[in-house]
């Protein structure tokens, strides 16, 4: 019985030896392979490295801001509804506002960045009075490149681990891939949609542009004398106006007053009785 339970012992002991080192081997091998996609991904980034004194890609954003003061909106606004299809732009908003002194809209044009200098050439020459102009530009064609760099190594490691999911023994080895591929491509998918925003940065830049017209009122124009007599009398009418106005405003005011008018004896005998 002794020897017989000394057999079973040493069955079990091989048994699970032979698995450690399998399990070992298995590991290792995996191990090997995280290490061979990391050489590829070096390899990768040292050969771009190589070229990192050549010239950076044209990569300029430009924005503009404009403003315009005009006697008539309308025509103005129609100029630049024809410039915007001389040079294949469109608004990406527009927006009208009115007040009393002026009406104004306010535009977001997006061009094509080769049109750029041009269309605002032409906006000075044909739009009208120019009261305010900035111009800013931002040279991304450094980050540009670091991040297909970057993506290029990404792709590079997606691929190894692929093939490393197919030859995983474990559903432990198989589940820290997966995690590791999931991880690759968020990353994959976020550089991807940085580049794509700033190639459509590049390729339409953007102006905002803000047209005014001042609004002159019927009376104010002329030089006469006869002229000038009526323009005032109309300017005193709606001062009058304007302070009548502004006495409705406060009625509560004025009913409190006449409240206090109708019972001022009253009042005074009141007071003058407790004093």
């Amino acid at each position: 019985m002794k020897y017989l339970f000394s057999v079973l012992s040493l069955i079990l002991i091989c048994s699970c030896s032979n698995n450690y080192k399998e399990s070992a081997n298995s590991i290792g091998h995996y191990e090997d392979e995280l290490i061979m996609a990391k050489d590829m991904v070096v390899e990768a980034s040292e050969s771009e490295s190589k070229n990192i004194n050549e010239p950076q890609p044209n990569m300029l954003i430009k924005t503009g801001d404009l403003s315009f003061e005009v006697d008539e909106l309308k025509p103005s606004k129609d100029e630049i509804d024809l410039l915007l299809s001389k040079y294949d732009s469109y608004y990406e908003n527009e927006r009208y506002s009115e007040s009393d002194h002026r009406n104004s809209v306010d535009l977001s044009i997006r061009i094509p960045n080769k049109h750029f200098d041009a269309f605002i050439k032409d906006m000075e020459d044909r739009v009208g009075k120019m009261t305010s102009k900035n111009i800013h530009s931002r040279d991304v064609g450094e980050e540009y490149k670091d991040l297909n760099i970057r993506l290029k190594n990404n792709m590079a490691y997606l691929s190894q681990y692929k093939e490393i999911l197919k030859k995983a023994n474990t559903i432990e080895e198989i589940l820290q891939v997966q995690e590791k591929i999931r991880r690759i491509e968020e990353e994959i998918e976020s550089k991807k949609g940085r580049i794509q925003y700033l190639e459509n940065k590049v390729n339409f830049s953007t102006i905002h542009v803000q047209v005014s017209e001042l609004k002159v009122s019927s009376y104010a124009t002329g030089t006469g004398f006869g002229k000038r007599v009526v323009n005032a009398f109309n300017a005193g009418f709606d001062a009058f106006l304007n302070f009548f106005v502004g006495a409705v405003y406060v009625w509560p005011f004025w009913l409190f007053i006449a409240v206090l008018y109708l019972f001022r004896k009253r009042l005074f005998s009141f007071f003058r009785s407790k004093f």
